[in-house]
């Protein structure tokens, strides 16, 4: 089934039906109603490829992240596939953790695809995704960190800046024996722990056997380390 097999159905050409579909609001609502029916009623469903060969993107978003299961990582995913769904975008994930060899050959079958865009999770530093990135033929977010410049455009938190300044009030508050307990050491965490410990070492106070770690995604399992 074909483009023009629901153009004929409807009564419309081919390219009206794939303007309903690509851009909706650029065809009337009783047009776009009668089109959207017969798609419907006809199982049609769009070639991404042949989309891809006629357009400029195969309207693929690519989301690249280090940790699937983590809750954070969980609720960042459902935030984007809520503004992602009223569009005509699709998205497709993959898993790569902290490994850069993994984020360079998932990239690369990211970019192999033509995307519309891609949405990396974490600056992880490394000159080869760097670049890669910044030869993307789509737009590129990166999110979760924004620690240093990004290829092309950031949202979150400047993980070492946020360590700095907790570390630097509770010094104002009089506190002298302070401790970090984290997570597994992923590059949020060590951004944080660079924060920290350039903090305390500037005031002569830095205690390396008070930088706790657990492979442990949950507080419970943080919590009974710390207790040990």
């Amino acid at each position: 089934m074909t483009l023009s097999d629901v153009a004929q159905r409807a009564g419309v050409s081919a390219i009206t039906v794939s303007r309903a579909l690509r851009d909706p609001e650029k065809v009337s609502p009783q047009l776009r109603d009668t089109i959207l029916r017969v798609v419907e009623e006809m199982g049609y469903v769009p070639d991404l490829a042949a989309r891809a060969l006629a357009s400029k993107n195969s309207g693929l978003v690519g989301v690249l992240s280090p940790g699937l299961t983590s809750h954070a990582f969980l609720a960042l995913i459902r935030g984007i596939e809520d503004r992602v769904r009223p569009s005509d975008l699709r998205i497709q994930y993959a898993n790569a953790d902290s490994n850069s060899e993994d984020q360079l050959r998932q990239l690369r079958f990211f970019m192999s695809q033509n995307p519309a865009g891609l949405i990396h999770v974490g600056q992880i530093g490394d000159p080869a995704i760097d670049d890669l990135l910044r030869r993307a033929p789509c737009p590129v977010v990166e999110i979760m960190d924004v620690s240093r410049q990004p290829t092309d455009m950031a949202i979150g938190i400047d993980h070492r800046l946020a360590a700095e300044t907790a570390t630097r009030h509770l010094l104002a508050k009089g506190y002298r024996r302070i401790a970090m307990l984290g997570g597994a050491w992923d590059f949020r965490a060590r951004r944080r722990q660079e924060g920290f410990q350039a903090v305390l070492e500037e005031a002569g106070l830095f205690d390396p056997a008070l930088v706790l770690s657990i492979d442990s995604s949950t507080s419970v399992g943080l919590g009974c380390h710390l207790l040990d």
